[in-house]
């Protein structure tokens, strides 16, 4: 799957880049799955009807690929809005260079709620981040009786 050469070539033969395998599997979120920069953007430039979805992108911040949330986040017409899950998700796993691009792209979410994440799993650099893009400092998480 990472072999950018033969995924171009085929995606060039028109091969049908959502083709699920045996296990249900779709090429595109096993490739961000496995860092597979190269690959992600040629399924990227191939995706004008089927863009980038929230899982594709939760895989991406989850496992730390800066550099394909960057190419989902920047890919013409593949990003579409999701809920503040990966906002959420990077602060709690600490990615503060993925806070930073999800914030440079619109947020989707509560900084104030990621900071409560981030701070409270010890991520200095996220909070940090987070702060840089004006978090409120005295959020309160809804029902948690956190804050």
């Amino acid at each position: 799957l990472g072999r950018s050469d033969v995924v171009g070539a085929l995606l060039e033969a028109r091969a049908d880049h959502d083709l699920k395998t045996v296990n249900g599997r779709s090429p595109m979120p096993t490739a961000v799955h496995c860092g597979h920069v190269e690959v992600v953007k040629l399924f990227l430039a191939h995706a004008s009807s089927a863009p980038c979805d929230a899982s594709s992108l939760c895989i991406a911040v989850q496992n730390g690929h800066d550099e394909i949330v960057r190419c989902m986040l920047t890919s013409a017409g593949s990003w579409t809005p999701t809920p503040e899950t990966p906002l959420l998700m990077a602060a709690e796993l600490g990615h503060a260079n993925i806070l930073r691009l999800l914030l440079e792209a619109g947020g989707h979410g509560d900084p104030g709620e990621a900071l409560c994440l981030a701070a409270g799993r010890g991520h200095v650099a996220a909070a940090t981040m987070l702060l840089h893009f004006r978090a409120e400092v005295n959020h309160r998480i809804q029902g948690l009786g956190l804050g």
